[in-house]
């Protein structure tokens, strides 16, 4: 079972990412539990959980957070217990904060907002992705990891777009492949109201009257690692 932890803040945005992920896993097999990061210690038994994904934020994981030693203790478990691990954006951020510490973060001169080819390396999360466009929306990132992690993704402006730690099945994805085209262009209309530097942010590597392709083939092999 999969063991959803939902860090974002605005109860808007937590239901929309909910909803994104609930029409992306009921078109798989998975059976999955959603709590948001504040009600961690609710969880009664993290052993019932096979994979753990952990979602982005409007949070800044260069703060500190009230959860976050709940967010500390849960990953730990899933590490030590050598649990497949998925950061998306905060949670890639997060993930990579804990192990190496607020060294390996930086806040970006602007931020990255759109659409964005994503180039990949050799890896089993990205079986099968042949249309490497994903959603993206952060003003921090992960610019320094240690030798214990490999760098398996990055875009023009962002050099570590995804990591694998160790030879564990721990990553962490800058990227939302969780998001389809109709869902990201709301969110991306909604921030071009509140976001002063929008229009000179703004990437679109988009073909014309392209969608996002299998993308979110990289949620489902995820979900098939054993």
């Amino acid at each position: 079972m999969l063991l959803v932890l939902n860090c974002l803040v605005d109860d808007k945005n937590a239901d929309e990412f909910d909803r994104a992920m609930s029409i992306l896993l009921d078109k798989t097999n998975c059976v999955y539990q959603t709590f948001r990061a504040c009600q961690t210690d609710s969880i009664a038994d993290l052993h019932q959980f096979s994979h753990l994904l952990i979602s982005g934020s409007e949070a800044s994981a260069l703060d500190d957070n009230s959860w976050d030693e709940l967010l500390v203790n849960t990953i730990g478990s899933f590490i030590a217990d050598k649990k497949p691990v998925l950061g998306i954006c905060y949670g890639h951020q997060f993930l990579a904060r804990m192990i190496v510490g607020k060294r390996c973060l930086k806040k970006r001169e602007q931020p990255e907002i759109g659409w964005v080819k994503i180039h990949t390396y050799t890896n089993e999360l990205f079986k099968n992705v042949n249309d490497k466009v994903s959603f993206v929306l952060h003003y921090d990132e992960v610019t320094y990891l240690t030798d214990d992690f490999q760098i398996i993704a990055s875009s023009q402006s962002c050099p570590v777009h995804s990591y694998q730690y160790k030879d564990l099945p721990v990553w962490g994805i800058q990227f939302h492949p969780e998001y389809n085209l109709e869902q990201s262009r709301e969110i991306l209309v909604a921030y071009s109201k509140i976001e002063p530097k929008f229009g000179q942010c703004f990437i679109n590597d988009l073909d014309k009257g392209r969608d996002l392709g299998n993308i979110t083939q990289v949620i489902k092999n995820f979900l098939e690692v054993r």
